[in-house]
């Protein structure tokens, strides 16, 4: 395939699973249909068949994208010596919202993703493939942390990413549902508790 070719075909492939991505979370997996992913795009669905079978040849896609996401931010993390500035550049920049309105409204699409996953297994393999990379990845961080003494000896990596990824998921629940949360300071304070129990005290 020539490249200028190729490079649309991926352009195009790219539009449809966000356009997706946007309706499994705001619709859900199962109510979506590939009319709706269509309209979003300002498409035809014949557009949408060129690249894709189904919505669930759509999904994955999406979960093939969400991996190489993942793998992109722990190569980017690898490349600072401190494990702790990284972890605290990844979780300021993961909580970093605009707004409290596009926050809430963030939070609650995922918690409605997550809620889709209990009834899809397309979905639920989304869920679990994203949470053992993320698991696999932050786990090695630990063990480098660790190893040049920032992280203290006794620390399980896989239980303390797994512990990160529980906070993760709890923010987002309280950002959804507590009404006159002040995400700011909540999420701030948060990551003050989040950088203090498995680290070393800085040595100077």
């Amino acid at each position: 395939m020539p490249k200028l070719k190729k490079a649309y075909a991926d352009s195009r492939k790219k539009e449809i699973v966000k356009a997706a991505w946007i309706s499994f979370m705001e619709k859900g997996y199962e109510k979506t249909t590939m009319r709706e992913i269509a309209r979003r795009m300002n498409a035809s669905t014949g557009v949408l068949y060129t690249y894709f079978k189904s919505k669930d040849e759509i999904l994955v896609e999406l979960q093939a994208s969400v991996l190489k996401r993942i793998e992109r931010i722990y190569t980017e993390m690898n490349k600072r010596d401190s494990v702790r500035e990284t972890y605290a550049g990844f979780f300021s920049h993961e909580f970093n919202y605009p707004s409290e309105n596009k926050a809430r409204k963030d939070c609650r699409a995922m918690i409605g993703l997550y809620a889709e996953a209990l009834r899809s297994e397309g979905v639920r393999e989304l869920v679990n493939s994203s949470f053992r990379d993320i698991e696999e990845g932050g786990a090695k961080l630990i063990q480098k942390g660790i190893k040049n003494g920032e992280i203290h000896a006794y620390v399980d990596p896989k239980a303390a990413i797994g512990f990160f990824q529980a906070l993760e998921w709890g923010i987002w629940m309280q950002i959804a549902l507590i009404d006159g949360l002040d995400v700011k300071t909540h999420t701030e304070n948060i990551v003050k508790i989040l950088m203090g129990n498995i680290w070393k005290e800085e040595r100077e």
